[in-house]
């Protein structure tokens, strides 16, 4: 059966806008408790909403389910990532 679990973790600051996050980090981590885990895989979506998250949600629990690997979905916070305030 797949389980869904979510966590949250303290984050860093976003050093691009030099803003202080008191927000932590939230990820839902997603497995099927019947099969090994071979692998770990990442779902780290783009800028805004590029992909919406109940479509993520369902993408990862299908993953966990039909390739036997634990799904991290991560909601991104897009540090360092405009490459018009200096990213690189």
């Amino acid at each position: 059966m797949v389980v869904s679990k979510i966590y949250e973790i303290n984050s860093c600051d976003d050093m691009e806008l030099g803003v202080k996050r008191s927000t932590k980090l939230n990820f839902k981590l997603c497995y099927d408790d019947d099969k090994p885990v071979n692998a770990i895989v990442f779902i780290v979506p783009g800028c805004d909403d590029d992909v919406d998250k109940a479509y993520r949600d369902h993408l990862a629990e299908f993953t966990a389910r039909e390739f036997n690997v634990a799904v991290i979905n991560v909601d991104y916070h897009h540090i360092y990532n405009r490459l018009v305030t200096g990213a690189r």
